[in-house]
């Protein structure tokens, strides 16, 4: 069972990675073991067609953003003490990356709110 979480407390980083074509998920580092990494996607079409293979590598799928607009992408919520304690993982995850958003700064946060919403528990 996770923390609740809430827009303020979140640390870390958001990492949108591009999903281009059917096996886009497979260059994807497993998660690892015992820790907690979300991930949403930018449409249903993409949550449909990749949800699987996310949760196969130990991703937890929390939905789809409101308002994705642009490509397909999925972006990963990853917690600042999994960034530390596994770096590695975290360079084979930030490899894949479009873009990477470091929540530690409240600006930012408040910026990709959006995009948080729903890595965030009601």
């Amino acid at each position: 069972m996770t923390s609740p979480r809430t827009l303020a407390a979140l640390d870390g980083a958001l990492v949108v990675v591009a999903v281009d074509g059917a096996r886009w998920a497979e260059g994807l580092p497993p998660v690892p073991g015992g820790r907690d990494v979300t991930v949403a996607f930018s449409s249903a079409d993409a949550a449909a067609e990749h949800a699987e293979a996310v949760v196969l590598l130990g991703y937890r799928v929390v939905g789809v953003r409101d308002g994705g607009a642009g490509p397909p992408a999925a972006e990963f919520l990853v917690p600042q003490a999994v960034v530390e304690e596994h770096p590695a993982w975290w360079r084979g995850l930030t490899d894949h990356a479009a873009q990477v958003f470091s929540l530690a700064f409240g600006p930012v946060r408040r910026s990709i709110a959006a995009a948080l919403a729903v890595h965030i528990d009601d």
